[in-house]
């Protein structure tokens, strides 16, 4: 039977075989990738949707102010340069 001691001779688990070390690595490695990729998507998201709601409310604001004359409603007086003649 082997027993695997460190320096100070107290026994410690036998190392780990190399394939587990690259296993381990490169599922760490897919792992930060991954949680970087949604952090990154999540931020542009967040982005996308404050703009665009900031977006939308300046073209609320704008349809406000224009929609008015757009459909005719500012004419009160049906006199002169009206279609209405």
């Amino acid at each position: 039977m082997v027993v695997w001691v460190d320096d100070g001779g107290t026994p410690v688990r036998p190392p780990v075989a190399a394939a587990s070390r690259w296993l381990a690595a490169v599922s760490g490695g897919i792992a930060v990738v991954g949680a970087v990729g949604v952090t990154g998507v999540g931020a542009l998201v967040l982005v996308r949707r404050s703009t665009e709601g900031r977006r939308y409310a300046a073209w609320e604001r704008e349809w406000e102010r224009v929609e008015p004359v757009w459909s005719g409603r500012l004419r009160r007086d049906r006199g002169a340069g009206t279609d209405d003649d």
